[in-house]
């Protein structure tokens, strides 16, 4: 670690200025001594990840007594926030609903402490932190921001990338509209769930998605059925959550309702791959194979679209929502350009449009036809709903002048009829 002039060194790399040490991630204050890894000193003592001193003890993420010390994962110096006496690293408690008054500070629900983190001057580098900024709009009730994505495909460089896409548009949470990549029946699609869930925890952002006709949603609601969290999201991986169809939930005062599927327009080839892949194995066994591995439903999912008799139940509440999330296009919605418009697809559009006539959403977004296109589709009250079909990940899109961008769109929370579109950057 380099030394600015004018400010001593300290043996090991720990840099010296005014009273405050910095060694290697960590922040040492008041006299603090970096000996061997652990940080001795002031009444404080750094081992292996807990913090103890002046009465609060962090340790496995949980902050109790006395002034707090928070770090989610090190105490950097350019992410650094002091209010009140308590220490905030991260950015994690600088979200909505996570710095509250009083004298609690809450990180992610884990965390308590002496002071109250809020308001007053919040540095990072030359400018303001960003997470101090979200504090507050949140304060001001102008939080709430999630950024829509189009299909990912399991594609884990496109995932990352609309993670960091997030984090530049100010948003805590990223919904993906249908065809997400889960295929945890593979040892992939288990990693893949991983990383997307590691980069989450790292960003601070939340990734949501509901089911496309590519997503083994079967599986999904075998492995994590039995424990959605409070809006009956399934809670996949710590930060990686799904919206089961039909789930209704409410952000920031704007009402959701997710329907996922859709019809597979290659449902033929994925099915002879499937077959091809059972005799080549079925030919190893004849050769001495001890084990001839499941190849059906592996490529094309049979739960892959909504049924007259799901939609049938699910609309028993016809109660409007806001925003209408689905994987699907509605069949009335008329984009330039759409290879999906065979005739075994229009069942499941008609089913959206029967939601979308239902439900009388302002605002439809949806995936699957890979595409970026807005619509407005008129209902015979006079009632609007603006459709918005977003892109897909670079891999599955055949346009020329595809933008990464274009499977983007900033949804500014709460939501009306008048809120302003958010052009998002590459």
């Amino acid at each position: 670690m380099s030394c600015w002039p004018v400010v001593p060194c300290w043996p090991g790399g720990a840099v010296l200025a005014g009273d405050v040490v910095l060694a290697g991630d960590v922040v040492l204050a008041g006299g603090a001594v970096l000996i061997g890894g652990a940080v001795q000193g002031g009444g404080a003592v750094l081992i292996g990840g807990a913090v103890q001193g002046g009465g609060a003890v962090l340790i496995g993420g949980a902050v109790q007594g006395g002034v707090a010390v928070l770090a989610g994962v090190a105490v950097l110096a350019g992410d650094v926030v002091l209010a009140g006496g308590a220490v905030l690293a991260g950015g994690a408690v600088l979200i909505c609903g996570a710095v509250q008054g009083g004298d609690v500070v809450l990180a992610e629900g884990a965390a308590q402490g002496g002071n109250v983190a809020q308001g007053g001057n919040y540095a990072r580098g030359p400018g303001r932190n960003a997470d101090a900024e979200r504090a507050d709009r949140c304060q001001h009730g102008e939080m709430g921001s999630v950024l829509m994505t189009g299909d990912l495909h399991g594609n884990t460089g496109h995932a990352l990338a609309s993670v960091r896409a997030a984090v530049r548009e100010d948003c805590d949470r990223l919904f993906v509209l249908g065809d997400f990549g889960a295929w945890e029946h593979t040892a992939d699609g288990r990693h893949y769930f991983d990383v997307v869930d590691r980069s989450a925890r790292r960003n601070r952002v939340v990734v949501y998605f509901l089911d496309g006709n590519h997503d083994k949603s079967s599986l999904v609601h075998r492995m994590y059925g039995a424990e959605p969290d409070d809006e009956g999201f399934l809670v996949c991986r710590e930060r990686v959550r799904y919206a089961p169809r039909g789930l209704r939930w409410t952000w920031e005062g704007t009402r959701f309702a997710a329907f996922g599927g859709a019809y597979s327009v290659d449902k033929q080839w994925r099915l002879a791959q499937e077959a091809l892949k059972r005799r080549k194995a079925v030919r190893r066994g004849q050769f001495g194979a001890s084990r001839i591995p499941v190849t059906t439903e592996t490529l094309w999912f049979p739960e892959e679209q909504m049924t007259d008799a799901e939609c049938d139940e699910l609309l028993l509440d016809d109660t409007p929502v806001d925003v209408l999330l689905t994987h699907d296009k509605p069949r009335d919605s008329a984009p330039a350009w759409n290879r999906k418009d065979l005739p075994e697809c229009l069942p499941n559009q008609d089913r959206v449009q029967r939601i979308v006539t239902t439900l009388r959403p302002s605002l439809l977004l949806h995936g699957h036809l890979h595409y970026r296109y807005t619509d407005t589709l008129a209902h015979t009250d006079g009632h609007r709903t603006t459709v918005e079909g977003l892109g897909a990940d670079p891999e599955a899109s055949q346009l020329p002048d595809y933008r990464g961008a274009d499977s983007w769109y900033a949804l500014r929370l709460p939501y009306t009829s008048a809120t302003p579109v958010t052009e998002v950057a590459c």
